[in-house]
Formats: structure tokens, sequence, C-alpha cells
């Protein structure tokens, strides 16, 4: 069997075909392919066609594979961006009802210290009477025993005169019978 080497550079469109046969060659350019017959040619057309369709069939699938994929995907960032949302509304809803709970004790506490306001503002308001009265009735006293201590002191005044008078007229009602005996 003669081997011919074929080049796989193009001089235009058409291939140059080296015709020069060398016995015991080793085909050491990776340019230079043996040539093959008709029947295996056929072959390797028909196994092209194969290759070509069994290609288009890989590449459908890595189309639809890729068409899965990105669907998946998105079907899986949509269900992850749901949860998130929803862990994001339940820590803030716990969140505001953790604020409720505050407020309403606050509010409640509130409450409690206006009531304890309003409680001494009644007691403030009941020692103020009562401090009114109180001094009220320091004031009567003070009076009264002012007055008590006038007529205690005018009683002794009197009481001073009368027994200055009787020491007067018993000294002279002396002095007189002393005088008519």
């Amino acid at each position: 069997m003669k081997e011919v080497e074929v080049s796989t550079k193009f001089a235009g469109s058409v291939p140059q075909i080296n015709l020069n046969f060398h016995p015991g060659h080793q085909f050491a350019s990776p340019n230079i392919v043996p040539f093959k017959s008709f029947s295996s040619l056929l072959a390797e057309d028909e196994e092209d066609d194969h290759n070509l369709t069994l290609l288009s069939d890989i590449k459908n699938h890595r189309e639809q594979i890729d068409q899965i994929i990105t669907f998946h995907c998105d079907t899986l960032r949509h269900s992850l961006a749901g949860a998130l949302h929803r862990e994001a509304e339940e820590r803030a809803s716990k969140k505001l009802k953790e604020k409720d709970l505050e407020l309403e004790a606050r509010m409640s506490q509130s409450i409690e210290l206006e009531k304890m306001v309003e409680d001494y503002k009644a007691e403030a308001e009941s020692l103020k009477t009562r401090v009114l009265y109180l001094e009220q009735t320091k004031e009567s006293l003070r009076l009264s025993l002012k007055d008590a201590i006038a007529r205690v002191a005018m009683r002794r005044m009197w009481r001073r005169i009368l027994s200055r008078r009787l020491v007067i007229q018993h000294r002279v009602g002396r002095s007189g019978s002393s005088a008519r005996l």
C-alpha cells in the first residue's frame, strides 16, 4: 500500500497534495495526514454527521440544562428572598411586640406615677389646710394667752392696789383709834 502526503495548507480554496513518496518515512509534520480510501471517507462523513448530530444534541442538552439550572437558581433565589423576607418580618414583628410590651409597662408605670402625683397633691393640699388651721389655732391661742396674761397682770395690779389701800386704811384706822383712845 502506497501512502501519499496531503498538506493541510491551502492555496486559495484548493488543498495542495504532495505526491512525493518516501518508503519508510514517518509523518513527522503535524500538517501532513495519510490518505484514506473513499469508503473510509464516507464512513467518516457518516461519523461526522453522527458526531454533528451528537454535538448538536449535546449542545441542545447543555442549553436545556443551563435553562433548568437558571430556572432553579431563580426559583431558589426567590425562595431564599422570600424566606429572608419572612425572617426579617418575624424579627421585626418580635421586636415590635417587645417594644409594645415595654411601652405598656412604661404606660402603666406612668399611670401609677400620675396616681401617686395626684395622691401627693391631695395630701399636700390636706397638709396645707391643716397647717393653715394650726397657724390660725396658734394665733388664736397666742391672743388668748396675751389676754389671759393681761388679765392676770390686771388682777395683780388691782390686788396690790387693794392691798395697799387696806394697809393704808388699816394704818389710818389704827392711828385714828389710838387718837380716840
